[in-house]
């Protein structure tokens, strides 16, 4: 069974279960919760000698949308944040200071990648990871899921297939001590943290 964020909700959630499928470079899976940031430790320690980026995706906000004569929202569109150049200890200083928030907030989406590698993972909505390798041949990841205890499978079910207009999701934002993933760019902003782009979802 798998163990929803805080963050979620989503109609027949009983029948998702973790697992993981691969698809060449890309390889999807679903974590339970408590599972989440030790999978993202697992990943640091495989590039602890690389240059490393924090990367965090947050929607952009109402008042920022572009929005048609009548006030209406015409596009919706999602602002992405990178932290460069850091060391494997400063991306686990970030997730001490700003994991628990991430962990349980529904609306955002955070990872990590390799500057060298260009290998990333993401922890993305609904409980589902995405790892990026770019050399597929690569055996860095033999055993990666199973040694979290997640193993693979040829019919991965996620959340998105349970998602209808008859039963949606539902994400929802997190708030801690008065703070929500809004104010990390700028708690993270001395250190370099960057809005790179805004993109249309």
């Amino acid at each position: 069974m798998l163990n929803l964020r805080k963050g979620f909700s989503v109609t027949f959630a009983d029948k998702l279960n973790e697992g993981y499928k691969s698809d060449g470079k890309s390889i999807t899976a679903n974590v339970s919760a408590e599972k989440t940031l030790p999978l993202l430790e697992q990943f640091i320690k495989l590039h602890e000698d690389e240059k490393l980026f924090f990367v965090l995706e947050l929607p952009t906000p109402e008042t920022a949308e572009p929005k048609d004569e009548n006030g209406n929202i015409t596009a919706f569109h999602k602002d992405i944040y990178y932290l460069d150049d850091c060391s494997p200890a400063m991306i686990r200083d970030v997730l001490d200071i700003v994991g628990e928030i991430l962990l349980d907030d529904g609306i955002s989406q955070f990872g990590v990648g390799s500057h060298i590698t260009n290998d990333e993972m993401m922890i993305c909505k609904y409980n589902i990871v995405n790892l990026y390798r770019n050399d597929e041949q690569s055996r860095l990841y033999d055993g990666f899921f199973e040694n979290i205890g997640i193993d693979k499978t040829d019919n991965l079910v996620t959340a998105w297939n349970m998602i209808t207009s008859e039963t949606p999701g539902e994400c929802t934002m997190c708030e801690k001590d008065g703070r929500t993933v809004y104010d990390i760019p700028s708690v993270f902003a001395e250190l370099g943290m960057y809005m790179a782009e805004r993109r249309e979802v």
